[in-house]
């Protein structure tokens, strides 16, 4: 059986430009061997009344807790 691992995020500041919104948010991911936080920027376009994924980038943060044990 797999292990679950969680992930949360939190927004940070969202901007819109027409149709383009750019998000910067934190996350968190956890499982029983792995725990890391980070920060991440998500670029995303509406087109035809639905929104799309044109970009994401995350840089986790380094600590010694986000290595797997």
């Amino acid at each position: 059986m797999t292990p679950r691992v969680h992930l949360s995020m939190s927004m940070n500041d969202q901007r819109a430009v027409g149709d383009l919104v750019w998000s910067l948010y934190d996350y968190t991911i956890e499982s029983p061997s792995v725990h890391t936080t980070g920060r991440g920027m998500m670029l995303c376009r509406k087109f035809e009344n639905r929104w799309y994924i044109l970009s994401m980038h995350e840089s986790p943060i380094e600590s010694g807790s986000d290595r797997p044990q």
